[in-house]
């Protein structure tokens, strides 16, 4: 089987089931984790549907280096401050600014945080979920949500007031999370996958390719990142349309 989409629901989260399974390289969404190996588009305007190959990613932590990209966003970011807590529940000000973020990108995104997360409350929560924000004063200009294994730390969403765009919060909250992760003698961070040909998910790359794993669903391993899963399909008719039907199949 060349293609699949997978989902696995739990009651509840424990850490070592939370580690093994993003080790076979699923990902925690909404109240569920999921594994998928292709991401399926149609373009209507060629009349055709692309077919690009996700690959999971997560890095070694104890393996990445410190880039001049890294100390440049460190600098930028030095005036401002920062919290990463437990979360409690989805607060008034990450609305807003969230409904802020949404404004300003080009891509569809959930209209509401608890949307992608599944919740709303920690009582509800059925991952160990932490909650950083990024604070210029008293003005709060980015906020995530990442969770904790006993192994893997995971970002899961995002978020920043477009207005600060020029300060990469983005990244920078990534480098703050494997900070924390780092502190706490975490050795995974998981950002979620890459994309082969989908460049908008390259980005997370920045922290440091020589750290940087993938999984590879047609072997069910984890190897060394490789710039040649970047590039571009070929796929035929037949071996798109086969790739289609068998993640269809899945739902």
């Amino acid at each position: 089987m060349k293609a699949y989409n997978k989902i696995v629901i739990l009651e509840e989260s424990s850490a070592s089931e939370f580690d093994n399974l993003i080790s076979k390289g699923f990902f925690p969404t909404n109240y569920y984790f999921e594994t998928i190996t292709h991401l399926v588009f149609t373009n209507y305007f060629e009349n055709k549907t692309d077919v690009y190959k996700v690959y999971p990613l997560r890095f070694d932590i104890n393996k990445i280096k410190t880039h001049s990209s890294h100390k440049r966003i460190r600098q930028k970011n030095s005036r401002f401050t920062y919290k990463i807590k437990e979360f409690k529940r989805v607060q008034q000000n990450q609305r807003k600014l969230y409904k802020r973020y949404l404004s300003s990108i080009d891509f569809n995104r959930s209209s509401r945080i608890e949307d992608i997360i599944g919740y709303e409350k920690a009582e509800e929560a059925v991952f160990n979920s932490k909650t950083i924000s990024v604070f210029d004063g008293s003005k709060l200009i980015a906020s995530g949500i990442f969770y904790l294994g006993g192994t893997y730390g995971t970002s899961i969403l995002h978020f920043f007031d477009p207005e600060y765009k020029e300060y990469s919060l983005g990244k920078y909250m990534i480098l703050l999370t494997i900070d924390y992760l780092k502190q706490l003698n975490y050795p995974i961070y998981s950002p979620g996958y890459i994309v082969n040909n989908f460049p908008k998910f390259d980005y997370k790359l920045f922290i440091g390719k020589e750290a940087a794993t993938v999984f590879h669903t047609d072997t069910q391993r984890w190897k060394r990142f490789n710039e040649s899963i970047l590039v571009p399909l070929i796929n035929n008719r037949e071996e798109t349309n086969e790739i289609i039907s068998e993640i269809n199949a899945f739902f």
